[in-house]
This record gives C-alpha cells, structure tokens and sequence, in this order.
C-alpha cells in the first residue's frame, strides 16, 4: 500500500488487486490514512525524528495524533489522486483472483486505453491456483511465471508480496533459503526485498531491508538498509540509514 501511494503520488497508473485480505473499504482506509499522516486511533506514537547510524536507535518523539475519520481519509485519498484516474481497485474474497483474471482485467483496460504503470498484487500466496496443473508446487510456479509476464506485456513494474519459510520466524537475516513452497519464485523476479525485524524492533517501528534478489546488479544478502516509521500513521518509511 506504501508503494500504491508512492507510485500515485508520482502521477503513475496503479493497478492494485486484493486477493483476499481485507476489504475494499480496508484497502480505501488505509491509503487515506497514509495520505493524512493521521491514525484510526487517537493517541500518542513515537515519531522518528533522527537516525544517524545502525548501530544506534533512532531517535524518537512522542507526538499526539488526533484520529482520522474514515469519511475524510476516503475523501484525502481522492484529493491525492488530482481528479485523475490513477488508481484502480479490485478486491476479490479469498481463494477467488486468479493470475489469469488479473491478465484478463488489464487486457480489458489496456483496450481501453488505460494501461498501468505499476501493478500491485496483495499477495501473490494466496492467489487461486494455476489452473490444470495438478502439483502444488507446479501450481505456484506457474502463477509466479505469469505475473512475470504481466510486468513484460504491459513494460510496469509487478510488485507482491510471499511468506518466508517457517525458519524465517526465528532468523534474524532472511536469506534466499528462506523460501516458502517453491524455490522457483526467484527465478522470476527481476528483484526480491527481505524485510526484517526483531521484536524490539518491531516495537520501535524499526525494519531492515535486504536484497534476496537483483537480476542486473551484483547485490550481498549480508547488507542491510535500515528503516524508521511509525505504522500508527501509516508510514513505514520516514528515515534509513545503511
């Protein structure tokens, strides 16, 4: 949803598919949310105000928010937009959005002369399963195979999410082995981000990103950006350090 809001803000055409987990309303919520700076929830939040090294906590205020109401984060969320058609949501119950239908919907605006720039799919894990293959593992590596050629028809950039594997609970640092399901899924992206957090960093509003994957750069797993929001307002992304 940060990238939805990102790539609005650029004046990019954003596609963005639910695929079950939450609402249409949900979806609408936060995306306001993120465009006022304000929480559902009136309270007071840690605010990251400076963040010099990796190896010291951010510093941090505690700020009072007062809370959003919904009908002015709809209305927020429109105003971001500008009046123009820059973003399109369709949301689907579990278990019923196919990687086809996907396919099928953007052929359909496409016709209509409104192409995106950006596609985001939350998440790609829980899409229905590809369809007249019998083996699990087959199945995902076939969805994934098809929202890489999404991101080639159309020349956007195709952007989900996956689970890690049950090891990536515990580990500090996701690595490549941490794959969920099937290991195929790095074959078909051009890039895959590891997002970390340890419980006191979580507490802290504090992740660190690495790269899993980087098809036209060399990259090390062990290098890490690290990241101060405040998720009580919506942005997971206020400063880094690296």
């Amino acid at each position: 949803q940060d990238a939805a809001y990102r790539a609005v803000r650029l004046r990019r055409r954003v596609a963005f598919f639910e695929a079950g987990d939450m609402s249409r309303n949900q979806v609408l919520r936060r995306l306001g949310m993120r465009a006022l700076r304000l929480p559902l929830q009136e309270g007071v939040y840690l605010y990251p105000v400076k963040y010099e090294s990796p190896e010291k906590q951010p510093e941090y205020e505690e700020r009072k928010f007062p809370a959003a109401d919904v009908v002015t984060c709809f209305r927020s969320w429109r105003k971001i937009q500008g009046g123009r058609d820059l973003f399109r949501l369709q949301c689907y119950s579990n278990s019923s959005l196919s990687v086809m239908k996907i396919a099928s919907i953007l052929g359909e605006w496409a016709r209509e002369g409104w192409v995106a720039d950006v596609v985001i799919v939350d998440y790609a894990d829980i899409l229905q399963p590809y369809p007249g293959v019998s083996d699990r593992r087959d199945q995902i590596n076939e969805n994934w195979k098809m929202l890489r050629r999404i991101s080639q028809d159309y020349h956007c950039l195709v952007l989900t999410a996956t689970q890690s594997d049950a090891g990536g609970y515990d580990t500090k640092l996701l690595r490549r082995s941490n794959f969920s399901e099937d290991r195929r899924k790095h074959d078909h992206v051009t890039a895959m981000l590891g997002l970390n957090s340890t419980v006191e960093e979580k507490r802290l509003g504090i992740t660190r990103v690495n790269w899993l994957d980087r098809r036209d750069r060399d990259y090390v797993e062990d290098e890490q950006v690290y990241v101060a929001g405040c998720l009580g307002i919506g942005c997971p992304i206020i400063l880094s350090v690296r």
